[in-house]
């Protein structure tokens, strides 16, 4: 239960930081977002699923240096690309291994430190900072005070294949969305399709690392709300176009599920 609740407060947490982003904030943001997302997702995936690339104690140093850097230079392009880094690797880090309430609690904390952009209370790229310390702290924690546990495989045939294509699916449609979305619908549309295109990902990744849900067919279920969803969207920002990059998104990210997970 609580793995399942450390994963709902993970997504939650990186949705609610996209919505309340400032307007003089979002481009910046989810453009350089979606382009590291793609590069660390590929990356972090295939070292969790097959071979260890760099040891705990590398990463743990190499962030520490990154840390430094930052305060060093200020640069937003550098902090969201690091950023990006930290939490995909904490997030796999944490949830494939049996400490649930340490990952639990981590999930908990980057979701209320996203709530400080209610009302622009801290600037983005504090919030950034302070989520990037949280999840340092706690790697801290967990080789000081923490059972070591084994890293549990992810299933998955052909990982590099399967990481290569969804990603590309993915992070190459929401770069194309901040290219072609007028401004004025920018944000609703590329939030949107991260959430939805996000969702059927997550529904693949859930059956990856294994977790158990019952009495639920959530493929299905998905299926019809989404493109009710994008059906009404269309109407709303008078561009239909986005139906057709949803189909397509859609059949070709469900080809990738018969052929490579397991």
């Amino acid at each position: 239960m609580l793995n399942i609740s450390s994963y709902i407060l993970y997504n939650l947490s990186n949705l609610l930081f996209a919505i309340l982003i400032p307007a003089n904030f979002t481009k910046i943001f989810f453009l350089n977002y979606s382009i590291a997302s793609g590069i660390f997702t590929f990356l972090i995936f295939y070292h969790f699923s097959k071979k260890n690339i760099l040891t705990e104690k590398k990463i743990l140093i190499v962030s520490s240096i990154l840390i430094f850097f930052s305060q060093l230079f200020v640069s937003e392009s550098f902090l969201i690309w690091f950023f990006t880094f930290f939490i995909i690797y904490s997030d796999y880090f944490f949830s494939q291994r049996k400490n649930y309430l340490v990952n639990f609690i981590l999930k908990l904390c980057l979701f209320v430190t996203s709530l400080l952009l209610y009302q622009d209370f801290l600037h983005p790229i504090y919030v950034l900072k302070i989520k990037i310390i949280i999840i340092y702290l706690m790697f801290i924690f967990y080789y000081l005070f923490c059972k070591k546990y084994n890293v549990f495989a992810l299933k998955v045939n052909s990982p590099i294949k399967y990481n290569f294509w969804s990603c590309l699916i993915y992070f190459l449609s929401l770069f194309l969305l901040t290219v072609l979305v007028p401004n004025n619908f920018l944000k609703i549309i590329y939030i949107s399709f991260q959430i939805i295109i996000g969702l059927q990902l997550k529904l693949f990744d859930i059956k990856i690392r294994d977790i158990k849900i019952k009495y639920l067919n959530l493929d299905i279920f998905f299926g019809i709300l989404s493109f009710l969803y994008m059906f009404v969207l269309s109407i709303y920002s008078n561009l239909y176009y986005i139906i057709l990059i949803h189909l397509f998104i859609y059949l070709s990210l469900n080809f990738l599920k018969k052929k490579y997970i397991t």
